[in-house]
């Protein structure tokens, strides 16, 4: 809250987010998240671009969801 004062841009958090719950209990403290380690992790082993495009949808879908809830 008090970086939230000083700043006068928006400010997101990037660190601990894995989940949806995690994404969404960030989110009300901050402008926005950024996904990072737990993406890579998900797509790490990807035989193919579709697969790590499914993956990634997979993964980053129920953020999205939780984020708009």
């Amino acid at each position: 809250q008090a970086l939230r004062q000083r700043a006068s841009v928006p400010v997101v958090a990037g660190f601990g987010i894995k989940d949806a719950a995690s994404a969404a209990a960030m989110a009300r403290q901050a402008d926005g998240v950024v996904v990072g380690s737990a993406l890579v992790a998900a797509l790490a082993d990807a035989d193919s671009a579709d697969e790590a495009a499914r993956r990634a949808r997979a993964f980053l879908s129920p953020l999205r969801q939780a984020l708009d809830d």
